[in-house]
């Protein structure tokens, strides 16, 4: 029997916490996923291993349904709001052979009454 690569295309949306201003939270919408930092680079970082992780332990477990827990529709609309960013290469490393990231699109939310997230 022949198998089938997954191909899976990510959204994220960065924002910045609500609870402290000054952390950059990047949220992959299709895993509903966060990384956290400083920065876009630091909390894109940490999102990269969180996905990483989450990938490894689904393929490890043959339990892809695990995968995908989409995010709630709030950051849906944040992300439809959201201004286009650069991230450059998303470093995801894992052994699946079968399933593929493919494609990310990632914007930045920047609601009315905070400053905007640094690079």
């Amino acid at each position: 029997m022949k198998q089938i690569t997954a191909r899976t295309p990510l959204r994220i949306v960065f924002y910045r916490d609500k609870a402290d201003r000054s952390v950059v939270v990047a949220h992959c919408l299709e895993f509903d996923l966060l990384g956290f930092g400083d920065t876009k680079h630091e909390a894109m970082n940490m999102l990269c291993e969180a996905i990483e992780l989450q990938v490894s332990s689904a393929i490890k477990e043959q339990s892809p349904n695990v995968l995908f827990t989409p995010a709630p529709s709030e950051y849906y609309v944040m992300f439809a709001k959201g201004k286009d960013v650069a991230i450059g290469e998303m470093a995801i490393e894992f052994e699946a052979p079968d399933y593929k990231i493919e494609g990310v699109s990632a914007r930045e939310y920047e609601d009315e009454d905070a400053e905007c997230a640094t690079a």
